[in-house]
């Protein structure tokens, strides 16, 4: 088994953006896996690893942060309500709002 040591493990790059610009990236994320970091009413601090459904349109608005409809492994068809998104890790970056 090979070690790993502190030189080998990167940290992902951190951009700060709007809500509405999140949206857009999860959306344009071409059907690969998201981690998104919100809340819910049960749970303040809630992690999903999900991907947007390919056959969904990502052109249509976000209903002016509404939910947002994803799917995550085992668990099937989830929506995220997008005014509670903290942050989202897409394409090995961290994006916060």
């Amino acid at each position: 088994m090979k070690k790993t040591t502190n030189a080998q493990v990167q940290n992902p790059k951190v951009v700060k953006t709007s809500r509405s610009e999140l949206v857009k990236l999860i959306k344009n994320s071409g059907g690969k896996f998201v981690t998104v970091d919100f809340s819910t009413k049960a749970e303040p601090n809630r992690k999903m690893n999900c991907m947007f459904p390919k056959h969904l349109s990502a052109d249509a608005p976000a209903a002016q942060l509404g939910y947002l409809v994803v799917i995550a492994p085992k668990q099937g068809y989830k929506s995220i309500n997008t005014r509670t998104i903290k942050s989202a890790k897409v394409g090995g970056v961290v994006y916060t709002v």
